[in-house]
């Protein structure tokens, strides 16, 4: 039963201002796109007024980035990027049998934590965007605290009394103590943070030994849906957009080599940790003999996801459905980070034009593949 406390999930949203909105003879979708939409739409912002909340931003070539200029600049901080987390998060959940988190993970979480003490169990959510996630989360672990960080104020969120919402640089620095949490999960955590490997070991250090790590990502590759370990051909716009994304991303600082090899990061034979230093900045002292372990019993999961409501599977056309919707978001914010990194505004909308109207089109049946890795605390 849901409780003030404990309010539900909204599921209705109508998607207006895309093209997909009335569906069309091709996908066959009805008008109105139903999807999770976070409760924080309903609420008022409770922890920040208004003038420290636009502290947190900036504006560039007209659009609003991040303020803190240690924040890899990526996609535009409005709406079209709330919609798009809620939009990733549910597609991962989908693809992922509608769970949140693995079986392993949850059973660890009914079972009262690593410490098996009731009422002791928390959970880190690393990065709130939408708060779809964690939202999510409180209500189905009523008994779980939740603490879950941003480095923006993206939306308002509802009030819930198990989660505790922060604002602030935790690229830098995870401000819990060490052994705090048995869970931290990471969401888009490549997009967030020009140093991954830093924030895999402050994870690490806030971490219980024994507790789970869980990092979801959806790297834009796109795969031949006939062949789905072969990339798209360069013949298309879509593949020659993905290319000069990534080579954007790279502009901005982040390393896009970070999907391939995550599972060799978590690993406790990794470079990472066997110093006390990331990337050759000095680490805070405190926290430097809890570095040099790693995790074990490491997951890697993959799953296909069709870019458009192509497949004959039934599931598969709903996950294609949202795809499609959530790619046609996504690109829409393509075009300023591609001006941002050199690009003509004029030729980089061109593109993403040409791009958007080729994956309306369906002519390539396309994957793109959504990666999930969980590991536990040595």
């Amino acid at each position: 039963m849901n409780t003030d406390e404990n309010p539900p999930v909204i599921y209705l949203v109508d998607d207006q201002g895309s093209p997909y909105d009335s569906g069309g003879e091709h996908f066959g979708q009805p008008d109105n796109v139903m999807y999770p939409m976070s409760n924080s739409s309903r609420a008022t912002m409770s922890t920040l007024g208004s003038d420290e909340a636009l502290s947190y931003f900036r504006t560039i070539q007209g659009h609003v980035y991040e303020a803190d200029e240690r924040v890899p600049i990526t996609f535009p901080v409005d709406l079209e990027k709330d919609r798009l987390n809620v939009l990733f998060h549910t597609l991962t959940k989908l693809v992922y049998n509608g769970a949140n988190v693995p079986h392993e993970v949850d059973t660890l979480l009914r079972a009262n934590g690593v410490d098996g003490l009731p009422g002791a169990v928390q959970v880190l959510d690393l990065v709130t965007n939408s708060g779809a996630w964690v939202q999510e989360m409180a209500s189905a672990y009523p008994d779980v605290s939740f603490v879950s960080v941003d480095s923006k104020p993206l939306v308002p969120h509802e009030p819930h009394r198990k989660i505790t919402f922060q604002v602030y640089d935790f690229y830098a620095e995870i401000r819990s103590p060490t052994s705090t949490f048995d869970l931290v999960h990471i969401h888009e955590g490549v997009y967030a943070t020009k140093d991954f490997n830093q924030m895999l070991r402050e994870a690490h250090r806030v971490l219980k030994p024994g507790g789970f790590i869980l990092i979801t990502e959806l790297p834009l590759s796109l795969y031949d849906a006939t062949t789905p370990s072969t990339e798209l051909s360069t013949g298309s716009h879509q593949a020659e957009a993905s290319q000069h994304l990534r080579n954007a991303l790279g502009f901005q600082g982040i390393d896009i080599t970070i999907w391939d090899s995550i599972s060799a990061r978590l690993a406790s034979g990794h470079p990472m940790w066997q110093s006390t230093t990331p990337s050759g900045e000095p680490h805070h002292t405190s926290h430097s003999s809890t570095i040099g372990r790693g995790f074990h019993s490491i997951v890697e999961e993959q799953r296909l996801v069709p870019s458009s409501p192509w497949s004959s599977d039934e599931d598969q056309q709903l996950i294609g459905g949202l795809a499609r919707l959530a790619l046609y978001h996504f690109w829409k914010g393509v075009m300023p980070l591609l001006a941002l990194s050199g690009w003509d505004r004029t030729e980089a909308q061109a593109l993403i034009d040409a791009v958007l109207e080729e994956h309306q089109s369906g002519q390539y049946n396309v994957y793109v593949k959504c990666y999930r890795w969980y590991a536990r605390k040595l």
